[in-house]
């Protein structure tokens, strides 16, 4: 005989908890306490051994349900993982191909600031020549004889009675095609140099007059 607890007792005897604790009032089951007071029953040897050989085939199902399971879940994280591997290739793709964009880009920026300055030396040329073709070089031209290095392309002025020279947009000479931006040296569209030298016709004719 073993002594066993009441719950093995129970699944040895094939019936409830309850069931072998009134058989042991009774006095159907012999019984006895262990140290702590817990209710001990004895059973037949071969009814425990019936009882743990059919519990031994459940746990071992139990626990291949569980491994299962878990290699079910490692199976599902290693498919995420290797999904995130393959996003963060075509972000790394993505990404130098931008960096690739902008430095064409940076590349054509500075090739068309390049362009710009050449254009802007060649039409301050064109004005030169423009300026040439109607009978004169526009101020600080490189064939002004008073013209230096570094030297203003404006004509210089008296100041006004303040001491200073007004200047606003820039503006262009319709005879000469001098352009700058002090407004005293402008009026009716023409610089002063172009005015006197039409006005010295019609002075010379007064005279002889």
């Amino acid at each position: 005989m073993a002594l066993v607890s009441v719950s093995r007792a129970a699944a040895a005897l094939g019936v409830g908890d309850d069931t072998v604790r009134r058989w042991v009032k009774a006095g159907r089951l012999p019984s006895s306490e262990d140290p702590l007071g817990r209710l001990l029953v004895e059973v037949p040897d071969e009814a425990v051994a019936a009882t743990e050989t059919e519990a031994a085939p459940a746990e071992v199902a139990s626990l291949r349900q569980r491994l299962a399971a878990a290699e079910q879940r490692l199976a599902a994280v290693g498919a995420q993982r290797d999904a995130l591997e393959r996003e963060r290739d075509v972000l790394e793709r993505e990404r130098e191909m931008l960096a690739a964009e902008l430095n064409a880009r940076r590349a054509e920026l500075s090739v068309a600031s390049d362009r710009e300055r050449e254009l802007l030396r060649a039409l301050h040329q064109a004005q030169q020549l423009h300026a040439q073709a109607a009978g004169r070089l526009p101020f600080g031209g490189a064939d002004d004889p008073g013209a230096g290095p570094g030297a203003s392309s404006e004509p210089p002025l008296v100041p006004a009675a303040t001491g200073t020279f007004r200047r606003g947009p820039l503006q262009r000479c319709r005879r000469c095609g001098l352009e700058s931006r002090i407004q005293d040296l402008f009026v009716e569209g023409l610089c002063r140099d172009c005015r006197e030298e039409l006005a010295t016709p019609t002075e010379a004719g007064g005279g002889s007059a």
